[in-house]
Parts: C-alpha cells; sequence; structure tokens
C-alpha cells in the first residue's frame, strides 16, 4: 500500500454514542470511539463494554469493522441497530 493509504487508515475514527444513556447501568460509558482496528460491543468481554437495565445489550452484540475503507457494523446478536434501524447492519451467526 502506499504511504497515502496506510496515513488515512491510521487517522479513521467512529465515535458511536448511545442515544439513551439513562438505561446503561452506572458506570457504563455512553460512548466510545474506535480506530481502524475496529472492536467488539457487548457485555461480556468487548473492547466497548456495555449492560443496560433491560438487560437488551448481548454478550456478544456486534462487531465494528472496516471493510473497503469504511466503518461496517457487523450484528452478531440480531439486535443490532443503528440511528434506530436495523436493515444498513450486516447480520453474521
Amino acid at each position: 500500500p502506499s504511504r497515502r493509504s496506510a496515513d488515512s487508515g491510521a487517522r479513521m475514527k467512529l465515535t458511536l454514542v448511545i442515544s439513551n444513556p439513562a438505561q446503561l447501568l452506572h458506570g457504563y460509558l455512553p460512548s466510545h470511539r474506535f480506530g481502524p482496528q475496529g472492536g467488539s460491543i457487548g457485555s461480556a468481554a468487548a473492547d466497548w463494554h456495555l449492560v443496560d437495565r433491560q438487560n437488551s445489550v448481548q454478550p456478544n452484540h456486534c462487531d465494528i469493522r472496516v471493510v473497503e475503507g469504511r466503518f461496517c457494523v457487523i450484528d452478531r446478536s440480531g439486535c443490532t441497530y443503528v440511528n434506530t434501524i436495523c436493515r444498513w447492519v450486516a447480520t453474521v451467526r
């Protein structure tokens, strides 16, 4: 890869924010920044560890990955929503 593509990948960042933070249990952060390496979201061992009052966050809820230079949400739970919709979320089981 060229230096330019490597530099742009290093600058890639995605910040996700919970729209209803009052539903999180005390001590869980309502936002998280992912870099080009991506990461995971869930109530078990995850890069962004979340536990909510209804226990709706699954242990391995979803993954954040970079695919063809863009961030992608990969649903692992069947219950992942982005901006209150799920039609743009890829489901992998």
